[in-house]
């Protein structure tokens, strides 16, 4: 069998793990974390260069200043963030908060509970929704949640609570603690609150980085709610315009003289409505899944309208 011809992206792939793999790890990132940098940043570098004219001291110093750029080691120690950071999260949001607002180089648990569940401790920086177990987690609470009975009587939401991990002494170091995101139903916890942190010293240095890492966190947080209203935006944007089609297909005269000019109106905002939807899921606003079903709802309208 003829070897696979290596392209420029797996050999900047495999240099970045070999560095990653080398280092502490409260440093370390995240596969996915790695290939969106590469895709970003360091691709559009080596656009037309071969992969035998890739050299390695210029490689490694474009990926450490992608290192440089990251949360600080103090990040990825749950004594320095705030509680306040991981307090009052909305329980059908949980999946969001551990992929967008905490450093993904944290322990963490999502417990709700003998009644909902609760996931093994891992790393935020290896989290996956199905398989880390928190959807399965969210679909059982979100029956509970959503019910009429109850909707209007109960809120359930997480808080976390700084914990140690079993085995491990509270001696300060920062994979020995993980987050317990305990869910609350009516302010009453599922399960024990009890937090163990480590008394940090009260130096200048130590109030400084706290504050570093609280501006971070709280940078991500804007950004989050930026993202959220944008695709509140694109939401309606795409809703009116899918309305929009179905119209211009209800007007498609039945009349020979003016059914080609009523085609064409419906054939423009037809055009109009697939770019809005191809961009919107290259954004990230729309999932693939959703991106296939308005596509086929789109195509059945066309081929319902007569057009094809």
């Amino acid at each position: 069998m003829a070897k696979r011809k290596e392209t420029v992206y797996n050999r900047i792939l495999k240099r970045f793990t070999a560095i990653n793999n080398n280092l502490p790890e409260e440093q370390k990132l995240s596969i996915s974390k790695r290939r969106k940098i590469i895709k970003e940043v360091i691709l559009p570098q080596y656009i037309n260069v071969p992969v035998s004219k890739i050299r390695v001291k210029p490689l490694k110093a474009l990926i450490f200043t992608e290192y440089e750029k990251q949360l600080p080691r103090e990040g990825c120690d749950l004594n320095y963030i705030s509680p306040s950071q991981y307090a009052n999260v909305n329980w059908f949001e949980i999946d969001e908060f551990i992929r967008e607002r905490m450093p993904d180089c944290i322990y963490i648990r999502v417990n709700a509970g003998d009644r909902f569940g609760k996931t093994k401790i891992f790393n935020t920086r290896d989290y996956d929704y199905n398989q880390n177990g928190v959807q399965i987690i969210t679909e059982k609470i979100r029956p509970f949640a959503e019910s009429p009975q109850r909707k209007n009587r109960i809120y359930p939401y997480y808080s976390g609570t700084q914990k140690l991990r079993q085995g491990k002494k509270n001696d300060g170091t920062p994979e020995n603690y993980f987050l317990d995101m305990v869910l609350y139903i009516n302010e009453n916890p599922v399960a024990s609150t009890e937090t163990t942190k480590y008394q940090l010293p009260k130096t200048r240095e130590v109030n400084q980085t706290k504050k570093k890492i609280k501006n971070l966190l709280d940078e991500r947080f804007k950004e989050l709610k930026l993202k959220k209203e944008r695709k509140k935006r694109a939401r309606k944007t795409l809703t009116k315009n899918i309305s929009q089609v179905k119209q211009k297909k209800k007007k498609i005269s039945k009349s020979p003289k003016s059914q080609a000019a009523s085609k064409q109106s419906y054939l423009k905002q037809f055009n109009k409505t697939v770019a809005i939807i191809e961009k919107q899921y290259e954004k990230g606003y729309i999932s693939k899944d959703k991106f296939k079903l308005l596509m086929q709802e789109l195509v059945s309208n066309l081929k319902d309208g007569g057009i094809i």
